[in-house]
């Protein structure tokens, strides 16, 4: 997998998801499932010294991130189960 380096940040920079395969078991998805809302409560609690607006945008940032993630994973689920059918 290649990514590229935010020369601001040095993150990864995030690229949209939309091509990514996965072949992963129910039970797999069901623990990356349940590990996103871990890293969803995980989120909510940090806490810091001093609300800033910065603070909002990163949060929203990282809900939005979790949120993919879960429509990824579930979208993998609903097309195992209509496939089955």
């Amino acid at each position: 997998m290649e990514f590229a380096i935010d020369r601001e940040t040095a993150f990864p920079a995030v690229f949209p998801m939309n091509d990514l395969r996965l072949n992963l078991s129910q039970k797999q998805q069901e623990i990356l499932l349940r590990g996103l809302r871990y890293v969803r409560s995980s989120v909510a609690l940090d806490t810091c010294d001093r609300w800033t607006p910065e603070i909002d945008v990163e949060r929203t940032r990282q809900y939005a991130e979790i949120e993919e993630l879960e429509a990824i994973l579930n979208g993998v689920r609903n097309a195992e189960v209509a496939a089955a059918r």
